[in-house]
């Protein structure tokens, strides 16, 4: 981190449910959408997270997380002036149904493997 510190500069940001949030941009990175932080912020409040950023860049930043490593947070850029209310529904929509299948080849997956170690078959 003492690179890091050489180089760029340390500040807080804030995560809430639509992004982490830092000089009045919204960014986000790998480990937040794995870890659901936009979520969590949704549902328990928001919370502060240090930052790595170049004052010359604003573009990405770096987060720090908990375990000590540090995640690339891109910027999101939204553009809301041709947004048709039916068009995202449909994206919801879609996205919640791929989630559906997801966890049915998952639990399909699962239940093969506990077959397959019951009875010594790998069925397909």
């Amino acid at each position: 981190m003492q690179m890091l510190s050489s180089y760029l500069s340390l500040d807080v940001a804030i995560v809430k449910s639509e992004g982490v949030c830092f000089r009045e941009k919204i960014y986000t990175c790998n480990a937040a959408i794995k870890q659901k932080w936009f979520q969590k912020a949704l549902d328990e409040g928001i919370w502060e997270v240090f930052i790595y950023f170049d004052p010359q860049v604003s573009d990405s930043i770096l987060v720090l997380l908990e375990d000590g490593r540090v995640a690339v947070a891109n910027q999101i850029v939204i553009q809301l002036d041709n947004v048709v209310p039916e068009v995202v529904e449909q994206y919801h929509n879609k996205i919640n149904y791929l989630k559906v299948l997801r966890a049915r080849k998952k639990r399909r997956n699962r239940y093969r493997k506990i077959f397959a170690e019951d009875y010594g078959n790998d069925i397909s």
